[in-house]
């Protein structure tokens, strides 16, 4: 048993002092090359990635918020529902599923040797 405990921090060792510093996260490019025009942006089915992959610096319009909560967003929450009451019982278990339960296509493929 020491033997192979050993062996094993041995080669963990070695492990760790042949594998060289590793890069977590591609840098990209600093000159980004902006993606080709839309044939049609107007396009309902058309995805958002579509549409804000094309846009490289943020828009340059003032900072100001958009909409507010008047006590928060937890306030519409009633108090039972942040704080239900438990079960006076327990609930009944399930009674287990049969093999008779079962649709007929999965009790093929439990049944096939």
């Amino acid at each position: 048993m020491g033997n192979q405990l050993l062996k094993i921090l041995i080669s963990s060792i070695v492990l760790v002092i042949m594998s060289g510093p590793v890069s977590a996260q591609d840098k990209g490019s600093v000159d980004p090359k902006p993606l080709p025009p839309l044939a049609n942006p107007n396009d309902p089915h058309l995805g958002a990635k579509e549409l804000f992959a094309r846009k490289i610096l943020p828009a340059s319009l003032a900072v100001h918020s958009i909409g507010f909560y008047a006590k928060g967003c937890l306030a519409v929450l009633k108090h039972s529902v942040l704080h239900p009451r438990l079960p006076t019982t327990p609930p009944k278990p399930r009674p287990p599923i049969t093999l008779a339960d079962l649709p007929a296509a999965c009790r093929q493929i439990l049944i096939a040797p």
